[in-house]
């Protein structure tokens, strides 16, 4: 896995704000060896940690499926 890249403070910020509203998040994030395909996917942001030197956020996704994913590795976050 490649190098941890810090996001913004504002970034960071608002999406705590949408969790603790609970605000509908429509995301898209790398994913595969290489980080070369996309996912996308809709749900409510449950919690934001940092862990293992990166930054994370679990999501319920409208599927069911509790999502981790490494902040760094978002392309899209829409609701926040």
């Amino acid at each position: 896995m490649e190098p941890y890249q810090p996001v913004s403070c504002d970034l960071h910020s608002r999406l705590e704000l949408a969790i603790l509203r609970r605000r509908t998040l429509h995301l898209e994030w790398k994913t595969g060896p290489g980080l070369e395909r996309r996912q996308a996917g809709t749900g409510i942001g449950v919690d934001i940690y940092t862990r293992d030197g990166a930054e994370w956020l679990e999501v319920d996704l409208v599927t069911g499926e509790r999502l981790r994913l490494r902040l760094d590795q978002m392309v899209v976050i829409d609701g926040v």
